[in-house]
């Protein structure tokens, strides 16, 4: 859905500047006449504005590209120290390790299920619910690590790492372009698109397609930076939640294979919730 709304956006794009450069042209708004004395000043102070224009966009999309790639590792860890964690349950006896399986799925269900709900929190920010679930699931382990000390030291250890790879998520994901920056991109962006209006041909159809092309990439950069500020909306650069699904679904057949009852957990679950 949203790589249709980027072409719709592109296709918008274009058919705008279309219309903006024919008019320009067509109605004679920047007579060459008046700029016959600056045909050779004209290129050289676009090129200038384009080589800062770009070092400036290039220097923001590496501060971006370097968050998403603490964001896409933060996430990989979490998944896969969940992961670890439901592989060493395995060690516990059968009541303790399906209530530790049973509390990671009712974690990752409940991300997963705030993440695809019409009105979703942000998941940049904290959800109350995510972060209930996450307690269940160190309440559980807390209380197994104390009654089998040996091997629910090194499964605690696995949940700890888990929601310090949370945390980094969190605090990563919070850190916006400054406004200020947005808009001198818009203002640049602008600034390149109108300049290229100016720039001299004799053929009006070659001048339409070198001046969208410039066009085109000026708006590519703006699209690209807005992408990466909203990780958690579905873009190119989108934190999904796949991988929280590949392990929902093999933790859930896994306790469906030893008949584990979801309906009756989740009931014990509901009720424990109202006592406290």
């Amino acid at each position: 859905m949203y790589a249709r709304c980027v072409i719709f956006k592109i296709i918008l794009f274009i058919i705008a500047f279309t219309i903006l450069f024919w008019f320009v042209k067509l109605h004679n708004i920047l007579p060459q006449s008046k700029l016959a004395n600056d045909i050779k000043s004209i290129p050289t102070l676009f090129g200038v504005g384009n080589f800062l224009f770009s070092i400036i966009s290039g220097f923001v999309i590496q501060a971006q590209w370097r968050k998403w790639d603490i964001l896409m590792d933060a996430t990989r860890g979490e998944v896969s120290t969940l992961r670890q964690l439901y592989v060493v349950a395995h060690h516990f006896p059968i009541k303790e390790r399906n209530d530790i399986r049973y509390h990671i799925y009712k974690y990752l269900d409940t991300y997963i299920k705030v993440n695809s709900a019409p009105t979703k929190h942000d998941l940049s920010f904290r959800s109350k619910k995510i972060d209930e679930a996450l307690i269940r699931v160190e309440d559980t382990m807390f209380d197994v690590s104390t009654r089998y000390p040996d091997i629910g030291t090194l499964a605690f250890t696995y949940l700890t790492r888990a929601m310090e790879y949370r945390e980094i998520k969190l605090q990563s994901s919070t850190h916006r372009l400054p406004i200020p920056i947005k808009i001198f991109l818009l203002f640049a962006t602008a600034s390149v698109i109108i300049g290229s209006l100016f720039l001299p041909f004799k053929d009006l159809m070659l001048n339409y397609y070198f001046t969208l092309i410039v066009a085109l990439l000026a708006y590519g950069i703006i699209l690209i930076v807005d992408d990466f500020d909203h990780p958690f909306r579905p873009g190119i650069y989108y934190l999904s939640v796949d991988a929280y699904k590949s392990l929902r679904s093999e933790i859930k057949n896994k306790l469906e294979y030893y008949n584990f009852i979801f309906e009756k957990a989740d009931k014990k679950e509901e009720k424990n919730g109202h006592d406290k």
